[in-house]
């Protein structure tokens, strides 16, 4: 499969929505190639939307127990994961995505 046909969906587990957060979902639709989706879970629906991003408020879990419930959810090739705090370059995907081009590359 090449870089291109490959899509990428993104998990952010988070407490509750926060600036940071926002500049994260930011930077993700910023990318090139484009993300397919991003799954923001906070523990609750309350706070402010996130403009690009699906919140699915999954209560007081840990971020490996959002992570775990995420996954169904998706529609993408890959799953990224991203903590709340954390906005990727402009380079993330386009590092990544030629590895998984092979099939034998699994994570």
């Amino acid at each position: 499969m090449s870089t291109l046909a490959l899509t990428v969906s993104v998990v952010i587990p988070c407490r509750r929505v926060t600036p940071g957060l926002q500049e994260a979902v930011r930077a993700l639709r910023a990318l090139s190639p484009p993300v397919l989706e991003i799954l923001v879970l906070p523990d609750s629906a309350s706070g402010p939307p996130v403009s690009g991003a699906t919140l699915v408020p999954a209560g007081p879990l840990s971020p490996g127990g959002k992570r775990d419930m995420a996954v169904g959810r998706l529609h993408g090739d890959l799953v990224a994961f991203l903590d709340d705090d954390a906005a990727p370059t402009p380079a993330w995907l386009p590092a990544a995505l030629p590895h998984f081009a092979d099939p034998a590359v699994a994570a």
